[in-house]
């Protein structure tokens, strides 16, 4: 009986590592074939932010700065909504051709008050993909909604002393099934100025 019930809980972790490991990546299908462009490497176009909201109302931001694996917005105050911060989510527009798969991991969402302190990871593992690609500007993009949900463990955030959101992800393209064509890490910011 003693071996059968090892057998159980070591059965039962094995199961939820698995679950754990799914959760932690989220895949978005290649769109039927639209573009010309089978040699495009859409790691190398800029990544884009849309729709961020905070207990669900939209915060409108501006674009400060930009690279190919980086965008950081500022918010101003008066846009940051007054009640402590609980749930926060962003759009992640993530450059792709019809020919790749998109694949999002190690996903890390923080917040950092004007005090300087810092939250452990409010990833929150509901994030997926939006069902429709979005073309803009002739590039086509697959948009990934991040989730975060905070629980006041490292105080309260709210529009006098939140600093800044940033989402850090590791972002794969493949061609083939389990081959990488390309990779990038990729952060989003949105700071209060």
């Amino acid at each position: 009986m003693k071996n059968l019930n090892l057998l159980s809980r070591t059965y039962v972790l094995l199961l939820a590592a698995s679950f754990i490991i799914a959760l932690s990546s989220c895949k978005k299908d290649k769109p039927e074939p639209e573009d010309k462009d089978e040699d495009g490497k859409p790691w190398l176009t800029t990544i884009l932010m849309g729709n961020f909201t905070i207990n669900s109302a939209d915060v409108v931001t501006n674009e400060d700065g930009k690279s190919t694996n980086m965008l950081s917005d500022y918010v101003n105050t008066s846009a940051l909504p007054a009640a402590n911060f609980e749930y926060l989510t962003m759009n992640m527009y993530i450059p792709t051709t019809s020919y790749h798969t998109v694949t999002v991991r190690n996903i890390n969402v923080k917040m950092t008050n004007m005090g300087a302190v810092t939250t452990t990871n409010l990833y929150h593992d509901s994030t997926d993909f939006l069902e429709d690609f979005v073309t803009l500007d002739g590039q086509l993009y697959a948009v990934l909604k991040v989730v975060a949900l905070y629980d006041h463990a490292a105080g309260a955030f709210n529009r006098n002393t939140f600093a800044n959101f940033v989402i850090t992800a590791t972002i794969e393209y493949e061609k083939e099934e389990d081959k990488v064509d390309g990779s990038r890490q990729v952060t989003l910011e949105v700071y209060k100025r």
